[in-house]
């Protein structure tokens, strides 16, 4: 493997380890990536509810953080990886 920049080592060993254990389904190939966005929302809503106590308020500070532009533009540039 030629390690360069086009390369993200995370990604490629985990799509590795679920296109070896579950076979070349595309949705194994996506299984990285899905998980990410788990975490990441996860991650969110864990930071929301220590940040905020009023639940309306984590709901809109949650909904902020996954509506975000910002955010979009990620995912959409890292569809690459994904």
């Amino acid at each position: 493997m030629i390690v360069s920049a086009k390369i993200h080592l995370l990604n490629f060993v985990l799509t590795k380890f679920f296109t070896e254990t579950f076979g070349q389904n595309l949705f194994f190939l996506r299984l990285g990536s899905l998980l990410a966005q788990i975490i990441y929302v996860t991650a969110v809503w864990i930071i929301c509810a220590k940040i905020i106590k009023n639940k309306w308020w984590q709901l809109a500070l949650f909904i902020a953080f996954n509506l975000n532009p910002f955010l979009f533009d990620f995912w959409g540039l890292s569809r690459g990886y994904a």
